[in-house]
This record gives C-alpha cells, sequence and structure tokens, in this order.
C-alpha cells in the first residue's frame, strides 16, 4: 500500500482518472493565462466534499447514498481526506482575500482510511458497517461482480473496477497546514461532515423507506 500525505509541495500527479486528470490541466491552464495576462489568481484545491446541497450527488457522496440505501459488505485498503463544503466555501473566500496571487491552496479536513469511512457512516446512522477489509485483488474481483449486477439492476455500483484499479491501496491523504497557516483556514471533524451528509439524504429523500426505518431515530430526524 502506499500512505503519502500531500500538500503543495508534494502534488499527487500520479491519477489517470479522466475527471482528475481534467481538473490538473485546467488548474495549469489557468495559470498559464494568468500569469500571461496579469490577472490575479488564487487556486485552491479541496479533497473529498461532502456535506448538504449534493443534491446530484457527488460520486463521494454516492458512496454514501450506496451506503445508506445498501450497506457496505467489506472495505478496500486505502483511505481519502474528508471535508465539509461549507468550510470549503469558506476557505475560497479566505483564498480570495488573503491568497497570494498564482499560489495553491489545499483545503483539506481528516485522513481516514475507507473501513474508517464506512464505520464512522455506520456509528452515525445505526446502520451495520463492513464486517472485513479486502486486498486489492479481492476488491478487483468485487467490482467486477457489482458492475455485472448493475447492469442487470440499472442502479449504479457501488464501486468499478477503475475506481479500484485507481485509488485501492492508495492513502489520499492531505495536509491543509499552509492554508491554515496563510490564510486562517480551519475545518470541522470528519464525523461532523458525514452526520451533515446523511442528515442532508435522509431529509431530501435520497434513503429507501425501509432502510429509512432501520436509521437511529436521531438521524431520522437531524437536519443537515
Amino acid at each position: 500500500d502506499e500512505c503519502i500525505v500531500f500538500d503543495e509541495l508534494a502534488p499527487w500527479r500520479g491519477a489517470r482518472e479522466p475527471y482528475v486528470v481534467a481538473k490538473r490541466r485546467a488548474e495549469e491552464r489557468a495559470l498559464e493565462q494568468a500569469r500571461k495576462l496579469g490577472l490575479p489568481l488564487v487556486v485552491v484545491n479541496p479533497s473529498a466534499v461532502f456535506g448538504p446541497g449534493d443534491w446530484k450527488p457527488t460520486p463521494s457522496g454516492a458512496a454514501i447514498v450506496q451506503f445508506l440505501n445498501h450497506g457496505v459488505p467489506a472495505a478496500g485498503p486505502g483511505g481519502l481526506n474528508v471535508v465539509d463544503v461549507d468550510d470549503v466555501a469558506e476557505g475560497h473566500l479566505l483564498a480570495a482575500a488573503r491568497g497570494r496571487l498564482f499560489e495553491r491552496y489545499i483545503l483539506a479536513g481528516d485522513d481516514v482510511t475507507y473501513e474508517e469511512f464506512f464505520e464512522r457512516l455506520a456509528e452515525i446512522s445505526g446502520l451495520s458497517g463492513p464486517l472485513l477489509t479486502v486486498p486489492v485483488a479481492l476488491a478487483l474481483l468485487y467490482a467486477a461482480g457489482a458492475e455485472v449486477a448493475a447492469a442487470w439492476t440499472g442502479r449504479p455500483p457501488l464501486v468499478t473496477v477503475r475506481s479500484v484499479r485507481e485509488f485501492g491501496g492508495r492513502y489520499q491523504y492531505y495536509s491543509s497546514a499552509r492554508a491554515e497557516r496563510e490564510l486562517g483556514y480551519n475545518h470541522r471533524p470528519a464525523r461532523e461532515a458525514l452526520r451533515r451528509s446523511i442528515g442532508y439524504y435522509v431529509q431530501n429523500g435520497y434513503v429507501r423507506a425501509r432502510r429509512r426505518e432501520r436509521l437511529r431515530w436521531d438521524v431520522r430526524l437531524a437536519r443537515a
């Protein structure tokens, strides 16, 4: 497994996921043009964003919706960084007001393993968490089966082969020390960001009635 904490001086450049590659190239192009034209540009890089208002939902939020509706039998190796959407919004404002031109600021939250991520969702919701952590090879096999099942049911798979190959065994941990030091950025705990996400999905009809009845009573009533 690969466990590195990335920051502005040591970004992760190994991603092949088209969305990630497109975001990186857009940033490079924006900085190039801003320097050329003398435009005031400051770059912010959020980690995995969670919280209210994720109506689509995004891929990170979709993992929570899938957990709430169908559960997660096992977690794969690796980890991610969880940050709340309101903290990211505040980070944008701080960067606009205090950021240094043409510099990059990571807006991150708490680092958690995938197992810890689902365990916290289970703790908050009262639903069952993953029973075990599986190696990448087994996660690939599960993802292939999930894709086949998705083709039959019409529901999106909880995990795809491509996502396991891209992120399995990798710890996408990020440091926001620079943003904290230079901008005054701060973030709430991962548990609070995940609680707010669950509250939003429950209150806005993303959770099936049968599964909703199994949630803790305070979660059923909670607001994001």
